[in-house]
């Protein structure tokens, strides 16, 4: 499910003008509509004068002269009103029009909100999120480059050095990695991929010109509206979306870039086996893994950005933490959320590590509170599948600051100990997650908050609701679902 928002051309729709004119759109349309109304009234005051012309030819009193002046009345009416209904269809070919008359150029309506970005003269940063993982690098990689094959000064930065998994692949498919650029001066120009939450943004993105988002989650608080084009579409890995925009715009994907696109896919999906995973990636996982020749490689380059993402040699035990993390500024509370992954076997003295962290990590990190998803792996018990040694088994979700540890005891019941949490349950699928089955008994976790949950009964709504969304009730109580780690998780904060 996709959402695509041309913010830059579509103001409102008057759908009896719009079937008239069907690609108008913005202020063309405002003074479509304008004209629309004053050819009405012109209308009605040349049929009252013609009227008043008719009566006046039964009055004894009438003169020449006021039967002349009536009629340079009407004709001077009826001028205006062709010149009313000539403005309205001048309107409908304004170049504030987002209307793209037919053209064999592939995807010329998008190259046409381009081409009326206000680009500047500087160069124009492209960013994924901060502490990136592969996806962030390599979408941000990828469609600076897209952007530059078309015409415009692009190019990649991150704003936090890159993880081990990202560099492994680097090397391995031998692409360079964006330049390191933490902060960005006020109105400087960006794009936006694979984060839509400003505290995972570059510093001073609140004051840049943010020109477009690429991105696969959910609306955060850098909101849709507030940007010229959006493309946001509910799928496993950023870069594919930036694979179909290079398909729709007709631009040939080169070896280097069909490497970059991959890499990120395989990452975000976890070589299609996570349950985001949707068509869309499997269909660019499989021509960009044809194109490249990998069929017989691709599993055992996964396994092995697999191993290194979890490899945690050499790491202080903050890195560690931070290593798959993000940041959260919701209805004022700061909340930051870790995901990771350790041997089953070890797990005990792990978690005591990342308990001791946690307190340096939400200081650092400037958190109200602060959360780390767990995932124990054990031996894969399918030894055909070489390709994924270990699997996950259950979950700990351990909790820090002041009321953290409610919300954690909501969702899996009383702490094993302080701070940590745990639960047995199945992963639940993306399909179980959606707004047809939200009220179900599927999710179980949501049950006994299901009626403080914002539901949506509309089924046009493309929106899909395995992702971060926070809602204030009257009573100002803060209501957080969130799809992390495959499970769907409810938590209620007083």
């Amino acid at each position: 499910m996709s959402e695509i928002h041309l913010n830059s051309r579509i103001t409102f729709s008057f759908y009896p003008v719009k079937g008239l004119c069907p690609q108008m759109s913005g202020r063309s349309e405002i003074v479509c509509i304008f004209t629309f109304i004053l050819s009405i009234i012109i209308i009605f005051m040349i049929r009252f004068m013609v009227i008043e012309k008719e009566m006046a030819n039964f009055e004894l009193d009438n003169s020449k002269d006021k039967m002349i002046m009536q009629t340079k009345k009407i004709r001077l009416a009826r001028v205006a009103l062709l010149a009313s209904i000539t403005l309205g269809f001048i309107s409908c070919s304004t170049d504030d029009n987002a209307y793209v008359e037919p053209t064999s150029e592939p995807g010329a309506e998008y190259r046409a909100i381009l081409k009326s970005l206000d680009w500047g003269q500087d160069t124009t940063f492209v960013y994924g999120h901060k502490i990136p993982d592969v996806d962030a690098v390599c979408s941000s990689l990828s469609f600076a480059k897209l952007m530059r094959t078309l015409g415009y000064n692009c190019k990649a930065k991150v704003s936090s050095p890159i993880n081990r998994e990202t560099q492994y692949i680097a090397q391995q498919f031998g692409f360079d990695v964006p330049e390191l650029k933490n902060t960005v001066a006020a109105g400087t120009r960006l794009i936006l991929t694979d984060h839509t939450d400003y505290a995972q943004c570059v510093e001073g993105a609140r004051e840049a010109k943010i020109l477009q988002k690429i991105d696969h989650h959910v609306e955060g608080d850098i909101k849709d509206n507030d940007i010229p084009y959006v493309r946001r579409e509910m799928i496993g890995a950023t870069c594919t979306i930036i694979y179909e925009c290079d398909n729709e715009l007709g631009i040939a994907i080169d070896d280097e870039t069909a490497k970059i696109l991959l890499a990120g896919v395989l990452s975000d999906t976890h070589n299609l086996t996570k349950s985001s995973t949707q068509h869309e990636d499997s269909v660019a996982w499989t021509a960009l893994v044809s194109q490249l020749k990998l069929e017989n490689e691709v599993a055992e380059i996964n396994r092995q950005m697999t191993d290194i993402a979890n490899d945690y040699t050499g790491m202080s035990d903050s890195a560690i933490f931070v290593s798959d993390y993000k940041d959260y500024d919701i209805e004022g509370k700061a909340i930051g959320i870790g995901s990771l992954k350790y041997k089953a076997d070890e797990i005990e003295d792990f978690i005591n590590h990342m308990l001791a962290v946690m307190p340096d990590v939400m200081r650092d990190n400037k958190r109200d509170m602060i959360f780390a998803s767990i995932s124990p792996l054990v031996p894969n018990p399918d030894e055909n599948d070489s390709s994924r040694p270990y699997v996950e088994e259950g979950q700990y979700f351990l909790y820090y600051g002041e009321g953290a540890q409610e919300i954690a005891e909501s969702i899996f019941g009383p702490s094993l100990r302080k701070g940590v949490t745990y639960t047995t349950e199945k992963k639940i699928t993306q399909a179980d997650c959606t707004l047809d089955n939200r009220n179900t008994a599927k999710i179980n976790k949501c049950n006994q908050y299901q009626e403080k949950l914002p539901i949506d009964d509309d089924d046009t709504d493309d929106t899909d609701d395995t992702d971060l969304f926070f809602v204030i009730d009257s009573e100002k109580k803060v209501y957080y679902s969130y799809y992390y780690g495959y499970y769907y998780i409810c938590i209620l904060y007083i």
